[in-house]
C-alpha cells in the first residue's frame, strides 16, 4: 500500500479552469452581494423620493422580497449561461490565467 505525503507550492500566477460547482459557488456569492447591494439602493431612493401617498409595506414587500429574489435568481442564471463561454475560453487556452495567492497540493508517493 502506497503512502502519500502532500507538499504545498506557493505562488502568485497560475492558469486553472474551474468546474462547474466552483464556479457556482462565487457567481452565488457575487450574485447574492449584488443583490442586496442593489436592493439597499433602491430602498434608499424609495426612502428619499416617495410620495406621501404610497404604502410603504407593500412598497418594502416588492423591494425587499421580489427584488432581492430576482436579483438573486436572474444573476445566477445568467452566471449558469456563462460558464458554457468560460468553459470554452478555458479550453481553447488551456485554462484560465489567474494572479493571486494560491497553494497548491503536490501529492509525492513515498517507496
Amino acid at each position: 500500500m502506497e503512502s502519500q505525503k502532500f507538499n504545498q507550492v506557493y505562488g502568485y500566477e497560475a492558469r486553472v479552469q474551474l468546474s462547474f460547482n466552483s464556479y457556482m459557488k462565487i457567481a452565488a456569492l457575487i450574485s447574492f452581494t449584488f443583490a442586496i447591494v442593489i436592493t439597499i439602493l433602491l430602498r434608499a431612493v424609495v426612502i428619499i423620493g416617495a410620495e406621501p401617498g404610497i404604502d410603504g409595506s407593500t412598497l418594502d414587500t416588492w423591494i425587499m422580497g421580489y427584488m432581492l429574489v430576482g436579483f438573486f435568481i436572474t444573476s445566477l442564471i445568467s452566471s449558469a449561461i456563462s460558464f458554457v463561454i468560460y468553459s470554452l475560453i478555458c479550453a481553447k487556452q488551456k485554462g484560465h490565467r489567474v494572479t493571486g495567492r494560491f497553494s497548491v497540493l503536490v501529492s509525492r508517493s513515498d517507496k
